[in-house]
């Protein structure tokens, strides 16, 4: 067979002699259902011998492929009646003031977060990932807003680039997200659990406050230390709101490890 794009509903798939070969199992099982006419949502499967002709090619696809692409990218679009990468059809829950100001002066629309809403789709970048796919968050200072949004996202892709990867956590200051009302009392008690921690400030050595008003302290994890038991301690010190431990988070993970290659991990997967 000569097509190498097919649409979950061309019938071109019934001449594949071998289609979990060629499509692979989720595009075959797709394909399959699309044909009886079921409820699948609008969308095409690349095939695999497409990996063989992209290394062929210098890891470049061929003009012939990319056209193909944009002409089903196209089907897709008249179906939905929207256009990929339209800002217009964009609606998010934004996690810091600063991104939600930047979003609306782009013309996205921003959502509150309420009850009755729960987002399709948190993407986020990490400042340190652990093979276990654990990760530091924070150095932007959003932490709080960030894992209120991530915990209640139906799924969440998180971006880092190969530096980021770690064999254990702590290379990268762990940001705890503290109430202002007595945060030097429990200062103290951070100074109990991590080997130095430094209260941030901004570049003219003023506080730095979170959207919330909180104050955050950049505190240097003890090695080999767990990190389940030191989030758990991390709880029962009044005046913690929260803290830039991120784990179970992660549904899927998208490194760069150079120019021209993205390397997906999920939960099951061990990068080290």
């Amino acid at each position: 067979m000569n097509k190498l794009i097919l649409n979950f509903k061309s019938k071109d798939s019934k001449k594949i002699k071998n289609p979990k070969n060629f499509l692979g199992g989720k595009g075959a099982n797709l394909s399959e259902m699309g044909r009886m006419g079921l409820p699948v949502p609008p969308g095409f499967t690349i095939s695999t011998n497409v990996c063989d002709l992209f290394y062929q090619n210098k890891k470049r696809l061929n003009s012939s492929l990319i056209n193909q692409i944009k002409k089903e990218l196209k089907i897709i679009e008249k179906d939905v009646k929207k256009k990929f990468g339209d800002l217009k059809n964009l609606e998010i829950v934004p996690t810091s003031l600063d991104s939600a100001d930047k979003a609306s002066k782009l013309g996205v629309k921003i959502l509150e977060p309420k009850s009755d809403l729960s987002p399709d789709l948190l993407i986020d970048g990490a400042d340190e990932v652990a093979p276990d796919l654990s990760m530091i968050k924070g150095g932007g200072g959003a932490l709080l807003w960030e894992k209120i949004v991530a915990h209640n996202s139906k799924s969440r892709i998180y971006m880092a680039d190969s530096t980021k990867l770690v064999r254990d956590l702590g290379h990268f200051l762990l940001p705890v997200e503290v109430i202002s009302f007595g945060h030097e009392w429990t200062y103290i008690s951070l100074k109990k659990i991590f080997s130095a921690v430094t209260m941030r400030k901004t570049t003219v050595c003023e506080i730095f406050k979170t959207n919330s008003g909180n104050v955050i302290y950049d505190c240097q994890i003890i090695d080999d230390i767990q990190i389940d038991v030191l989030d758990a301690d991390l709880c029962r010190i009044p005046g913690v709101v929260t803290s830039g431990l991120f784990y179970g988070f992660v549904d899927i993970l998208l490194t760069v490890k150079n120019e021209n290659v993205i390397e997906i991990y999920e939960p099951r997967d061990v990068f080290w």
